[in-house]
């Protein structure tokens, strides 16, 4: 499927541990917490990121809760060479308490884009009424609650977005538990909001209600067609398709013409409006419930300028995550740069 360090200012008496992928056993069957419900999400996570020179930066959002974790890796670069140069360097790894180190907590209503029924609110306030935690062993775990006083909105939720901004790299997230059920939409974001949607976006991970297959989608401004660009051969996954487009001169609904997503512009006229270019997985336990059932799984995403591609790859459940991934995780922050190891494309 095709497919950014300030001190931290949030503390927390449990002491949070190395997530599997960067441990030595490099164990990688999470394990998800029974006790924690479909509209909550539960991670042991640590997320690798990959970005290159477009400026972005993550935002993750979720209708019921909101779900985010990274860690970056950069690519060694030579400036005489626009080309793969081998193995990624450690850019940023968050796991347990430093997590909330590395993201912004967004404030207040959302947008009307996704209904406007949450109001997002502070770290301080998340500790407070118990949507937020950081678990012995190192897990990240934030959901959602009701409302409360005020009654304007229907959840108090989290939504963050990250302090770095990132231009090429490898994102990896690893998790045991997402957001699944009637009303949830669990997400993970790259975006230029400063500059949308010139500056793009990037949905790594992203899926609604009881779906259980994982989309990648691609947010542009006008002239980025993906049509005939990628052939099946070449790729898994197929293209989300649109129907019920209203017709320009009528103003009646097609429903009968389906079309295939794969216009990344946010304006392209026989799409719904800012639905981009969307891919979905063949694997029908890469979202929600299913994936829950299996302990959750790896979402990676590569996004490299300089050779003009960003590809996506989903790892469900854990074992399946090639030996050759957890290797490269498990070295990227060597400082010998000598025994890193290239994940395989």
């Amino acid at each position: 499927m095709a497919p950014h360090e300030k001190p931290s200012k949030y503390g927390g008496e449990q002491q949070g541990e190395l997530s599997p992928l960067f441990g030595e056993k490099a164990n990688l069957n999470g394990v998800s917490d029974p006790s924690t419900p479909d509209g909550e999400y539960s991670s042991k996570y640590d997320k690798y990121g990959l970005l290159s020179s477009r400026r972005l930066w993550t935002v993750a959002v979720v209708i019921v809760v909101i779900v985010t974790v990274i860690l970056g890796f950069v690519q060694e670069e030579e400036e005489s060479e626009l080309e793969y140069v081998g193995p990624y360097k450690a850019k940023e790894i968050q796991k347990g308490d430093d997590f909330f180190s590395f993201y912004d907590f967004n404030e207040g209503a959302d947008n009307p884009g996704s209904g406007g029924i949450n109001d997002y609110v502070s770290y301080e306030r998340a500790k407070e009424i118990g949507i937020l935690n950081v678990t012995s062993d190192g897990s990240v775990y934030m959901g959602s609650a009701p409302s409360g006083a005020d009654k304007s909105f229907k959840r108090q939720s989290i939504r963050l977005e990250g302090k770095t901004r990132f231009d090429r790299g490898l994102f990896v997230i690893d998790l045991d538990h997402m957001p699944a059920g009637c009303g949830a939409w669990p997400a993970f974001w790259l975006s230029d909001d400063e500059d949308w949607p010139n500056g793009g976006e990037i949905d790594m991970v992203e899926g609604i209600n009881y779906q259980s297959k994982v989309k990648t989608a691609l947010h542009t401004a006008a002239q980025c067609s993906m049509f005939n660009q990628f052939p099946q051969k070449v790729r898994t996954g197929t293209w989300e398709w649109a129907a019920g487009i209203y017709n320009r001169w009528s103003g009646i609904p097609d429903n009968k013409t389906l079309v295939e997503t794969d216009n990344c512009w946010v304006s392209s006229p026989h799409q719904w409006t800012n639905q981009g270019c969307v891919t979905v997985s063949d694997q029908d336990d890469t979202l929600g419930v299913p994936l829950n059932k299996n302990g959750g799984g790896v979402f990676v995403m590569e996004w490299d300028p300089d050779n003009g591609y960003i590809r996506s790859w989903a790892f469900t459940p854990h074992n399946t995550v090639p030996e050759n991934l957890v290797q490269a995780l498990a070295t990227a922050d060597d400082k010998d740069e000598s025994k890193r190891v290239a994940p395989d494309s």
